[in-house]
């Protein structure tokens, strides 16, 4: 059986790896399409990361248009 302590110790590992997790994805993932960047050389634009010349020309142009 758990007591509070072995219960409130687990809810924070369980909140650390899930904000990791998420930082990580920042990271760690493409701007655009937000595929997994882990292993791979991105394409930089910017200060962006992408996984493939596709993304960053789609990202580019969306940005284009917001700027207008």
């Amino acid at each position: 059986m758990m007591n509070e302590s072995s219960k409130l110790h687990s809810k924070l590992v369980l909140l650390i790896l899930l904000f990791f997790t998420d930082l990580c994805r920042l990271f760690f993932s493409c701007a655009w399409c937000s595929s997994n960047l882990a292993g791979q050389v991105p394409f930089e634009r910017l200060t962006f990361k992408y996984c493939s010349t596709a993304c960053v020309k789609a990202h580019r142009l969306d940005m284009e248009t917001q700027q207008r």
